[in-house]
């Protein structure tokens, strides 16, 4: 049998944790049932293709994410993921112009030896 659904089980469990979501927090966000969840964090069962995106969205990574045998931070875990992902989704769907003059205005923060630019 292929090591895969066994990769794939420890990437889903480890960044449902990193989430702080539980498995039934998990199952209810794809619409699955938690014994198939619990299946695929085990290995026990190989998820479909649509399942895998499904998933990767879910936990905030792109589908391959689940597929490596290796770990990938995509965000810091815990409270900060929390953070992170409070942000992305609060700058998607922004002006570039406007995302351009926040980064800016973060750098010059970071620096503080610039003048906030113009907006």
């Amino acid at each position: 049998m292929s090591r895969l659904p066994k990769i794939i089980g420890r990437q889903v469990r480890r960044l449902r944790k990193a989430s702080g979501w539980t498995q039934a927090d998990l199952a209810e966000q794809i619409g699955m049932s938690l014994d198939m969840i619990g299946r695929i964090e085990r290995g026990q069962a190989s998820p479909s293709i649509t399942t895998i995106v499904q998933l990767a969205r879910s936990l905030d990574c792109e589908p391959a994410h689940l597929l490596m045998n290796q770990d990938v931070e995509l965000f810091p875990s815990g409270s900060m993921h929390q953070s992170y992902s409070q942000l992305y989704t609060k700058l998607v769907g922004i002006s570039d112009v406007d995302l351009n003059w926040m980064i800016d205005a973060l750098a010059t923060t970071l620096n503080k030896t610039k003048k906030l630019p113009d907006r």
